[in-house]
């Protein structure tokens, strides 16, 4: 049964009233209550009173609900649309919440306790890490007060470390690399050559490399414009969004001439080989080419040195904001934070002068 119909819910607007309002029947008191849905489009309107229905329905209380109660509406009504990384982190944030204050009601979640949980958390774990759990649980408790479940979210500082975990790469460095990859992969160290080098040349991640394809149909292809050939993403990437990107003409050399089915093989157990392993085997390469991209953790040269090192490259080329498009950065200051030193070897350069 429809959730509106199993609490008989209608969704409509009063006379002089801006907004429209749902009105239904309590299922356990029998009690008939109504709540503003605070939008004056009808089409809104009815899908809040949808989502409304269903948290009654489901047994969620809508006046102060238990954290689990409330997590399990957050996740049917939302979180599915996201990306597997999202719902991993989310999953960690939302048990620990629990262990940490037995079962809170959403009012309990003030200030005071949620700043008091993430110094607790920073021991033993990075500010990064502790800024990423920091970000999934204010996204969660702002979407309870925009869905009327509490009536002020706390407001949750995070405090994020914009010191890059690594660093682009040389020409030599990139040349080692090369080297390595015939000792880590003996048996098809070209492939991995290939794809070394597609990503200094394109900025695309390892798993965007690997989807890559020939054939019209896929949402992540080379195709021919106008007049340069471009990278369409088509919704498979990080973002979520249909972008047309260029790369540099070295990976045209590269990839080109067309062919069918992926740009990149690497062939796995099944298919193309797991994203995981391959950053694992690009990883390896760094490390036997002896490569410190991060002197304060020691950690080795990794694929996403090789995006950095495509991004340093197109900064020194185009302006910050036509670079930040190309990189596919929603913001160019992050671009600028982890990437831009274009700028700085100019100045060295005309002081030189």
């Amino acid at each position: 049964m429809n959730p509106m119909d199993a609490c008989r819910m209608s969704v409509f607007r009063p006379k002089r009233r801006k907004h429209f309002i749902a009105r239904w029947t309590e299922p356990e008191t029998g009690k008939r209550r109504e709540r503003t849905l605070g939008t004056h489009i009808k089409r809104d309107a009815y899908r809040l009173g949808s989502e409304l229905a269903e948290s009654i329905v489901w047994g969620v209380s809508l006046d102060d609900p238990r954290w689990l109660e409330f997590c399990e509406q957050y996740e049917r009504q939302h979180l599915r649309k996201l990306a597997k990384s999202y719902v991993k982190n989310w999953a960690w944030v939302k048990w620990a919440v629990e262990k940490a204050f037995h079962s809170p009601r959403l009012s309990q979640l003030n200030r005071r306790r949620i700043d008091r949980w993430l110094e607790d958390l920073a021991e033993g774990r990075s500010v990064n890490t502790v800024a990423t759990y920091a970000r999934r649980l204010r996204a969660a408790l702002n979407w309870a007060r925009d869905h009327d479940l509490i009536g002020r979210a706390p407001k949750i500082v995070v405090r994020a470390d914009a010191h890059p975990r690594g660093r682009a790469l040389s020409g030599e460095e990139i040349d080692r690399m090369l080297d390595a990859a015939e000792k880590v992969r003996p048996k098809d160290h070209e492939r991995w050559k290939r794809l070394i080098l597609g990503e200094v040349f394109s900025g695309l991640r390892i798993s965007e490399l690997l989807a890559l394809s020939w054939d019209p149909g896929e949402r992540l292809r080379c195709e021919k414009g106008k007049r340069h050939w471009l990278i369409v993403l088509d919704r498979k990437q990080k973002n979520k969004r249909k972008q047309l990107v260029p790369a540099f003409a070295e990976f045209w050399d590269l990839v080109l001439p067309r062919g069918e089915g992926p740009v990149f093989p690497i062939p796995g157990r099944k298919g193309q080989m797991t994203i995981k392993r391959a950053i694992r085997t690009v990883s390896d390469i760094g490390k036997r080419a002896r490569i410190v991209s991060d002197p304060e953790t020691g950690q080795h040269a990794t694929s996403h040195d090789l995006r950095r090192t495509f991004a340093t490259r197109l900064t020194g080329r185009l302006p910050l904001a036509d670079a930040a498009k190309v990189t596919r950065h929603a913001d160019p200051r992050t671009l600028f934070t982890y990437y831009h030193t274009a700028e700085a070897e100019a100045l060295a350069d005309r002081m030189e002068e």
